[in-house]
């Protein structure tokens, strides 16, 4: 689903995934992402066009390994170029603090910090690059992403795929907080008339993925993709 634009191009993707963990009802993994998704996509198109299209996606099978994500990166990958920046919602109603994890993206830190001390002056904002939720296909072919989530309030993965990620779990006030943040976010990087930095080579891409130290462990899950 789209928004009307101001402008044709270039494109901003948000979006989060259905699907939860097998014996985990998935309310804050993922319906949290969803409802967020959701809500910033309602309030987004009650102000009329958005400087630059906005394009919101919901991913299958991102538990099974991100299946739905590659495969939208596959059937889409004529207008990867066109993508200026893909946001991803994915744990966002915990009651840690809301953060951002721009995902390897350096020259993109210092636009985003000041947007996101505007937007959530007591958020974080990391330079981490996580290869385990939907924006990570993206981050192969070289798109500018990010994924937001809850960050910290708890110990290793909370009630994260267990049979207790129950609605009760979830923070109305993070919900809310999530989606505000990615609807201004959105406007903000869609008005922004800086130059925007070019998408990444795939030799830059391995590059990355060789200094996190992600080879062995992406060759033994078979998706190692050089």
């Amino acid at each position: 689903s789209e928004l009307p634009s101001v402008q044709n191009g270039p494109w901003l993707v948000v979006g989060a995934h259905l699907d939860s963990h097998d014996i985990s009802p998935g309310a804050n993994d993922n319906a949290s992402g969803v409802a967020a998704v959701l809500e910033a996509a309602r309030v987004l198109a009650l102000d009329g066009p958005t400087p630059l299209p906005i394009r919101f996606v919901f991913f299958t099978g991102e538990e099974m390994g991100l299946l739905g994500a590659y495969r939208y990166t596959a059937d889409h990958e004529a207008d990867l170029a066109n993508i200026r920046f893909m946001l991803n919602l994915d744990v966002v109603g915990g009651p840690g603090r809301l953060g951002m994890a721009l995902q390897a993206w350096p020259e993109l830190l210092p636009r985003l910090q000041r947007h996101a001390q505007d937007l959530n002056p007591e958020g974080l904002l990391l330079d981490r690059l996580v290869p385990y939720s939907d924006h990570f296909p993206f981050f192969l072919k070289g798109v500018p992403s990010a994924m937001a989530a809850s960050w910290g309030g708890g110990s290793g993965r909370g009630w994260g795929h267990t049979s207790a990620d129950t609605v009760d779990k979830v923070s109305i006030g993070s919900l809310q907080a999530a989606a505000v943040f990615a609807a201004r976010l959105l406007l903000r990087l869609g008005a922004d008339e800086e130059a925007w930095p070019a998408q990444r080579t795939p030799e830059e891409v391995k590059a990355h993925l060789l200094k996190e130290g992600l080879e062995e462990v992406m060759r033994l899950e078979g998706r190692w993709p050089f």
